[in-house]
């Protein structure tokens, strides 16, 4: 085997693994959203993703693995909104969930928050969407809160 074939060996060797621990993070993400849809009794059109090369349009929805961009510590980062709907009127959070894979579990975070949460089991998931559900709700219970238009984008969390 020549080096330039050693080489290219060693390629499609990291590109396996790379594609693998794509693949891992996806089904994660997929079992993570399916859970938290169901946790938040929410309805199915209520979590919309987007791809972050794409000029953000609430209106537009991508898929899950569109929506993941890697960077380079390791994490896929996730785009996804929440839009809480009322009678009359709607808001959209967004939010960025940010994944990834270690030797015996996931990591994850959401947004630019220090804090990280360990995923072994699907049994660790609630505390993450009660980090979610806790944002969302102190924002909206902030003193001085006042909806400036009819539905703006909403905010980050």
């Amino acid at each position: 085997m020549s080096r330039y074939q050693e080489l290219c060996a060693e390629y499609l060797e990291a590109l396996t693994r790379f594609n693998q621990y794509t693949d891992d993070c996806c089904s994660f993400a997929e079992e993570f959203f399916a859970t938290l849809q169901n946790h938040f009794e929410c309805p199915a059109d209520s979590v919309r993703f987007y791809a972050p090369q794409e000029e953000l349009d609430t209106l537009k929805n991508c898929t899950l693995r569109k929506a993941m961009l890697h960077n380079s510590d390791g994490f896929y980062a996730i785009y996804f909104s929440l839009t809480l709907k009322e009678t009359t009127s709607e808001d959209t959070v967004l939010i960025v969930l940010r994944v990834k894979k270690l030797d015996h579990c996931f990591r994850v975070k959401i947004g630019m928050n220090r804090k990280e949460f360990e995923i072994s089991t699907k049994e660790d998931l609630p505390a993450i969407f009660d980090y979610i559900y806790d944002g969302i709700k102190n924002y909206y219970q902030k003193d001085g809160f006042i909806k400036s238009t009819a539905s703006p984008i909403g905010f980050a969390i």
